[in-house]
C-alpha cells in the first residue's frame, strides 16, 4: 500500500478523494506518505447510503459497483474544481471508492472493490473481488 500511494503523491494533479466502505483504509496510507498537501485537495467518507446518494445527487440500485465509483469519482472531480484554488496550475482529478469486505452481518454478495477516477476529459477504473473465506476484514 506504501508503494502505491507513493506513486498517487507523484502523479502530477491535484483533486478530490471520496471513499465509503472498506476503501477508508487506503485514507491513511496516502496520508502516511509525504506529498498529500501538495495531491489531495479533500477526502469525504459518505458511509451511510443516504450521505452518498446526497453526495452524487442520485439513488443507485447498486452502492458497490462500477457504475457507482464512476458517478463517485464524477462528483469528486466537480467537488475539486469547486474547492481548488484559483492560481492552482495542475490539473484537477476526482477519485471514487466503493467496497464491500468482510462484516458482522448477513451480507448478499461478494466482498469487492471498485474504484474510479475522473479529470474531465478521461475516465478510467478498475474492480477487484475477494475470496470471503480468506479474508476476516
Amino acid at each position: 500500500m506504501e508503494e502505491l500511494a507513493q506513486k498517487f503523491h507523484n502523479v502530477p494533479g491535484a483533486g478530490c478523494l471520496v471513499i465509503t466502505g472498506a476503501g477508508v483504509s487506503a485514507i491513511s496510507a496516502l496520508f502516511a506518505q509525504p506529498g498529500t498537501s501538495r495531491t489531495i485537495l479533500e477526502v469525504q467518507v459518505p458511509y451511510v447510503r443516504k450521505a452518498l446518494d446526497e453526495f452524487v445527487g442520485t439513488q443507485a440500485d447498486q452502492h458497490v459497483s462500477k457504475s457507482e465509483a464512476t458517478l463517485i469519482a464524477e462528483s469528486a472531480l466537480n467537488r475539486a474544481r469547486y474547492l481548488a484554488p484559483d492560481n492552482l496550475t495542475q490539473h484537477l482529478f476526482g477519485v471514487g471508492c466503493t467496497a464491500a469486505i468482510a462484516t458482522d452481518r448477513i451480507r448478499k454478495g461478494e466482498d469487492r472493490a471498485h474504484v474510479a477516477w475522473s479529470d474531465g476529459m478521461q475516465k478510467s477504473g478498475t474492480s477487484i473481488w475477494f475470496d470471503k473465506d480468506v479474508r476476516t476484514r
